[in-house]
């Protein structure tokens, strides 16, 4: 059995019949992991990665050559390998390619319908035929892929930026849900697609409906038929299922959890919009297809568009039909484009005029210019799919191979507006949402990507910019997603711009991804107030300790005339701000570059202010609140962002892990020491601490396809990663470090939820030779079984020891960090050598774990029982802290750290740093070092320029002579003459003998 995740296995397993009219999904399509990529250096046709693993042999299809380890593209039969591949061709496979393919001897020869590849097994033999039929393009490797978390309800700021490591909280805030208190309630979402798997299913009596999606249900029926006999009246309803297994990958489960999906008990898997409520309209059949059925669902549609829905009672917030999603959409683009013409497009737009806002999938054929209908329609709002690279930062956005893009066919009227498509781009690659299988038990999920699944996402914002203004019309409802979403977003399919708007008309659209990425939390304060005021719409604060301040940023997006900003501080109380007190001595003044306009114009204005308070103290958190004053000096307060500031020296830190669904509703854990291996209940330990919940995890990954020794969706398909750092002044100190006589524990108690149990997967302390030492030694529970199940009934712990009763304290590695003359080298000793061992090495300047940076993006192989690793990409002067993440060849994981380490002495590179702060609004300072490698034998030539964009010189900072040293220069923002410069990019230029680095730096005013 080849081992895929939920989108290699049911991806594209439908095969459309050949009709000329088909609508099918617009999803679902498969992506190959970022560890792998299509390549093919000797032109052979053949995917180098299978050329290889036929050379080199079984071993080399996993990771490390290790068969323990996780496979890399799928192979099966060790003796006579048989590879899972796609074969490409110049044309859209037909069924007399089919039938070419499986005269070839393979037993599996299975269409895509979006992309121009059929899905086949082969062995290399079969493989070296294959290559010499008509139309074959290539031969790839089908990957295999681990899935990770659902960020899209994230990325478009429906929803809070906390909860899926520390290190993304407060990346996107605020958020329309926690900070508005905008969710989609009142919000009616008609979903046209498979049939969604929210209720009882009359065939498999066990399933009790999807958790996300169960209750939702207002009216809906069945559409895909064909025939009027078995279509659902206008006066009718029914709530349709989908039986479709592979064939549908339940793909409207899926869209609508991803659209109003509640997430289940714990909410991780949320969708954007979970109060709205659901009409489900059967367009497609259990195979994906139809042959008119969105035309007959949408035009039921339009007919119940008021309709008081059974069980409502007269004035209900739940009447009718608000937004309609369509995940769907026609072969247009394989051969032709898109337009805007025939009955399909027609309706679209009647239905638009009827008051309903309509979100539709460009497509996935991969094709530029070409949008497919019906989102070719006017009036729609045409919907590709961008990947998040699984980051809350948008600024690493791009628009996906497989995304149609645009223009569309012009039409022939004066009017270039509606050829302006797609509208908005939003997350479409591996997204993970409701998996509406019958057969489970209602709490599974599975990643899909595809234009379908970005679609639902923009139906979600929808929904929230109607909740905060219900009268707006569905052409307003675009105009501002449109013009509030981030702008220019670019694509994977070329680089650089490719030309803005065509039709000269709006600068802000692209053919690529129309007006950009949807951010919902702008649109919503747009939809609240467009025609005053400030509409400040991100905040965050980043602090830098090791530079002596904390930097708070904020960005605007309409600015009507005002007086002013003030910025806050707070120290923290207990998780909430304690008393503000104001920073700023003089107003900040509005910038230059900020005004009241958004069409057609830039809708985002940086802001900066440099919190350098020699007042701030390490280990503490602070708030900061952002006020405008109006014209007439009234203040108006935005919501309030913390920063931790750094922590006082690390004595220890426990590393624990637990895979679970509902950790903050079903899990109280703890972690401490214990003299007499008794911590009884909370607060009965000699030492201990409450676990932290889901928010303040490190990080987080989804076991999908579920691996062995994981069990089902009701033990847990999400695995938390926590580590609990102790510092000096904690109180742990007396236990220090784990034995007999200090025996450290792990308390998990698992209750609250029935048919939610989980497992605890690690457990470890890492303990410091003394605070904040560049040395330490890692201890791991020697608890068996592990993993360890948890117990359901909030009646018995697991609680897992170092040392367990009766044992010694398992040492399993000593870890210590030393200067180096070519940098810092780190050694890790293991207590005894166990082979098939790798390590990850991880660095960051601050001994918050989730601000690690990985060094080896694969893992490093042990010698023996030694493992040591240099950074030479260090600063002098600069202290940084490492982690080593051991993995084990069970797949499980111990870690180490951290150990911190100072490099003082004369530096032997030469490089610049970036300016601080960036962007700088009054004074910012540039730091470099003088090595070794260029001044060893004495001074060099130094100059240190500002240029514009245009590389006219602005500002000499530096021109001599200088030996080995770092040094530093100071910019007051002006130029030569002592004017201050204008707002905008600029470049420094670093001269040091014959290094030559640039550094880009913004001014804001």
């Amino acid at each position: 059995m080849f081992l895929a995740t939920a989108s290699t296995r049911r991806a594209g397993a439908w095969c459309a019949p050949a009709l000329a009219l088909v609508l099918a999904l617009a999803g679902v399509v498969s992506l190959p992991s970022s560890a792998f990529a299509w390549a093919d250096l000797d032109q052979n046709k053949i995917d180098d990665m299978i050329d290889r693993v036929h050379t080199q042999g079984w071993n080399a299809a996993f990771v490390n050559q290790d068969p323990s380890k996780r496979m890399i593209i799928g192979v099966e039969n060790p003796l006579d390998i048989l590879f899972a591949i796609y074969v490409g061709y110049d044309h859209h496979p037909t069924a007399a390619d089919q039938t070419t393919l499986l005269g070839t001897g393979v037993t599996m020869a299975w269409p895509f319908m979006n992309i121009d590849y059929i899905e086949s097994h082969a062995t290399y033999a079969r493989i070296q035929q294959i290559v010499t039929l008509p139309g074959v393009t290539q031969v790839e490797a089908i990957p295999v892929e681990y899935a990770t978390n659902h960020y899209g309800s994230r990325v478009v700021r429906a929803r809070d930026s906390r909860g899926l490591a520390k290190a993304e909280n407060y990346v996107l805030f605020p958020s329309v849900r926690q900070e508005v208190g905008i969710d989609g309630t009142g919000i009616v979402i008609g979903i046209l697609d498979t049939g969604v798997n929210d209720d009882v299913d009359a065939v498999n009596p066990g399933y009790p409906g999807h958790e996300s999606l169960k209750g939702k249900f207002l009216g809906g029926g069945e559409f895909w038929c064909g025939q009027a006999a078995c279509s659902t009246p206008v006066d009718g309803s029914s709530n349709p299922q989908d039986h479709g297994g592979e064939a549908s990958s339940y793909h409207a489960t899926h869209v609508a959890g991803t659209a109003m999906g509640t997430g289940g008990p714990g909410g991780f898997f949320a969708g954007v919009a979970p109060g709205a409520r659901l009409v489900d309209c059967k367009v497609l059949s259990d195979a994906g297809v139809s042959v008119g059925g969105a035309n007959r669902g949408l035009d039921w549609c339009i007919g119940n568009r008021n309709r008081l829905w059974a069980g409502l009672e007269p004035g209900s917030i739940w009447q009718g039909i608000d937004v309609v999603s369509m995940s769907l959409g026609s072969t247009e683009c394989k051969t032709g484009s898109g337009t805007s013409t025939g009955a399909g497009s027609t309706l679209i737009n009647t239905a638009v005029d009827a008051g309903m806002v309509l979100c539709i999938a460009t497509g996935n054929d991969a094709a530029t210019e070409c949008i497919s209908s019906p989102a070719a329609a006017d009036k729609s709002i045409a919907v590709g799919a961008s990947e998040h690279a699984r980051t809350l930062d948008r600024s690493d956005d791009k628009v996906t191979s497989f995304s149609n893009e645009g223009p569309r066919d012009d039409d022939g009227d004066a009017d270039h507006w509606d050829e302006m498509k797609p509208s908005v781009v939003a997350p479409g690659a591996g997204i993970i949402s409701a998996f509406g299988d019958p057969t489970t038990d209602g709490t599974a999920y599975q990643q899909l990507s595809g234009t379908s699944m970005a679609t639902p996402h923009v139906s979600g914002c929808a929904a929230l910019v109607l909740q905060a203004n219900p009268s707006l019309t569905p052409l307003q409802v675009r105009t501002i997603l449109q013009n509030t979403a981030e702008h220019n977003v670019p694509t994977v399919k070329a680089t650089g711009d490719r030309g803005q708007d065509p039709y000269g008309l709006d600068a802000n659209y692209d053919p690529s991804c129309g007006w950009g990425l949807v951010d919902v939390y702008a649109a919503v304060k747009e939809a609240l107030n467009s025609t005053s005021g400030v509409q400040v719409v991100q905040i965050r604060a980043v602090a830098r300790p090791q530079d002596g301040r904390i930097d708070v940023k904020w960005i605007t997006q309409r600015e009507y005339p005002f007086l002013g900003f003030n910025l806050y501080r707070a120290p923290d109380a207990g998780g909430a701000p304690g008393t503000f007190a104001q920073l700023n001595t003089l107003l900040i003044a509005p910038s230059p570059a900020g005004d009241p306009n958004i069409q057609g114009d830039d809708n985002r204005t940086p802001y900066l202010y440099a919190d350098s308070d020699p007042a701030l103290q390490l280990g503490r958190t602070y708030w900061y609140q952002v006020e405008w004053l109006d014209l007439l000096g009234g203040s108006h307060l935005e919501p309030p962002v913390p920063a931790d500031y750094g922590q006082l020296a690390r004595i220890a830190t426990a590393f624990y892990s637990i895979v679970h669904n509902a950790v903050d509703n079903d899990l109280m854990v703890r972690v401490g020491a214990d003299r007499g291996y008794t911590p009884g209940n909370l607060g009965g330990a000699d030492f201990e601490v409450l676990g932290p919940g889901e928010s303040k995890q490190d990080s987080s990954r989804v076991l999908l396809p579920t691996p062995p020794n994981t069990g089902t969706s009701t033990t847990g398909t999400i695995e938390h990663f926590w580590s609990v750092g102790f510092n000096a002044g904690d109180g742990a100190e007396p236990y220090l470090p784990p034995s007999m006589s200090n025996p450290w524990f792990l308390y998990v108690l698992d209750g609250g939820y029935v048919n939610r149990t989980g497992r605890v997967s690690s457990f470890s302390l890492f303990v410091n030779d003394s605070p904040g030492s560049p040395s330490g030694v890692t201890y791991v529970t020697d608890h068996q079984p592990m993993p360890q199940p948890t117990v359901e009934g909030g009646v018995v712990p697991v609680t897992l020891w170092i040392p367990e009763a009766g044992a010694t304290a398992t040492v399993v590695a000593s870890l210590r960090a030393d200067p180096d003359p070519a940098g810092c080298r780190l050694t890790l000793l293991l207590l005894r050598d166990e082979g098939g061992l790798s390590a990850s090495v991880f660095r960051s300047v601050s001994d918050d774990f989730e601000t690690r940076e990985d060094l080896t993006p694969e893992p490093l192989a042990f010698a023996g029982p030694r493992f040591e690793y240099l950074d030479a990409a260090v600063e002098p002067g600069r202290t940084y802290y490492y982690w080593i993440q051991l993995h084990e060849p069970d797949g499980s994981s111990v870690w180490s750290g951290p150990v911190a380490a100072s490099l003082t002495g004369k530096p032997t590179l030469t490089f610049a740093l970036t300016a601080g702060p960036n962007p700088v609004s009054s004074r910012a300072l540039f730091e470099y070092a003088i090595g070794s490698d260029v001044a060893a034998r004495g001074p060099v030539a130094v100059s240190l320029t500002l240029h514009d964009l245009q590389g006219r010189l602005v500002r000499t900072l530096r021109e001599g002579n200088e030996g080995v040293g770092q040094y530093r220069v100071e910019w007051n923002t002006t130029d030569e003459g002592g004017r201050p410069v204008g707002a905008g990019v600029y470049y420094m230029r670093f001269r040091a003998g014959e290094v030559q680095q640039s550094r880009k730096i913004s001014v804001v005013r």
